[in-house]
């Protein structure tokens, strides 16, 4: 006969709390021990929380709560404690390379992670706002890809549209000219895996970063495959780069489609992918929002501005056609 398995070993916390503020808010209390499956009990000047799994999520609920002014009704309380799961949630979300742990920092950036994973989305299109991080969770999936060997080699491509990819005016040798569109690459790998990490990956060609139309011919078999800044690319190149994929690789599509520097007049290929590959199988297309933007709070605040202004503008050119029709 199989024996049961022994039950986890409680866990105790305490928290200061007087014993007037506890039957004060004693109701709350209760909600919270039936919402996370713990026991929360007063002993003179403290509050003592047990439990397994959900203790430190009950903690966190039970500490707002103490350092509330009055009382809380019901739906106050479990707004706290589905307020606090979620941030549990996007910190237990993360991309491990190595032994450095990169936590998701907001709730779009956790279900992104969760869809780069899935083995069955071969290509992600991973679109947003500036600053919600788009590049950088790319970038350090395919680095914990290849830690793991899923993968061979890391190659990343960004369209040099400035220079329109003819980059010979520009002084000094093919590195030195092409260097400055690819930095912001170099940057996050940095960050992932350190200087000297880097340094080894690129001279081995593990880690492959080019410019865009350099990948053109390729079939890229077993690698992580990163395209960013996207919405620089044109229709055509959108396709040449997706069919750059070859056996065993994954693929990453990065990019704000309202930031392209291409002429407003023709379709870039960010706008282009997101048109025709909806609904395909085997591509994944996930949208950040502006509340997953982590630079400098400014950052949100001016793309908010920007998306009101783009939005006021679609409103009234309608308008201005109109008043041009008439007699």
């Amino acid at each position: 006969m199989a024996q049961a398995a022994a039950p986890s070993k409680l866990k105790t916390k305490n928290i200061a709390c007087p014993a007037a503020e506890y039957e004060s808010k004693k109701r709350a209390f209760e909600i919270v021990s039936q919402s996370l499956d713990v026991q929360v009990q007063s002993f003179e000047k403290e509050i003592v929380v047990t439990g397994n799994g959900s203790l430190e999520k009950a903690v966190k609920v039970i500490e707002k709560i103490v350092s509330a002014q009055g009382r809380l009704a019901d739906n106050d309380v479990m707004k706290l404690i589905e307020d606090v799961s979620t941030q549990f949630n996007i910190a237990n979300t993360t991309i491990n390379v190595g032994s450095t742990t990169f936590a998701a920092k907001t709730k779009g950036q956790a279900e992104c992670i969760k869809t780069i994973r899935l083995p069955a989305n071969d290509v992600c299109l991973l679109v947003g706002p500036a600053g919600t991080g788009k590049t950088f969770l790319a970038c350090a999936h395919a680095a914990e890809l290849f830690e793991k060997k899923a993968v061979d080699k890391i190659v990343v491509a960004r369209p040099a549209v400035e220079a329109g990819e003819k980059l010979g005016y520009l002084p000094g040798g093919m590195e030195e000219k092409i260097d400055p569109y690819l930095q912001p690459i170099y940057d996050s790998f940095e960050k992932i895996w350190g200087a000297e990490k880097l340094k080894k990956m690129r001279a081995e060609k593990r880690l492959q970063i080019v410019p865009l139309g350099f990948l053109r011919g390729r079939t890229i078999e077993k690698a992580a495959i990163v395209g960013d800044e996207m919405q620089n690319a044109t229709a055509e190149q959108m396709r040449m780069f997706i069919t750059r994929l070859g056996t065993g690789s994954k693929m990453y599509i990065c990019g704000d489609r309202y930031q392209s520097d291409l002429p407003t007049t023709e379709e870039h290929g960010l706008n282009y992918a997101l048109r025709t590959l909806e609904d395909i199988e085997g591509f994944a297309i996930f949208q950040f929002a502006f509340s997953d933007t982590v630079r400098h709070p400014r950052v949100k605040a001016a793309e908010e501005a920007f998306a009101r202004d783009r939005e006021a503008q679609k409103t009234q050119a309608p308008a201005a056609a109109n008043d041009s029709r008439q007699p």
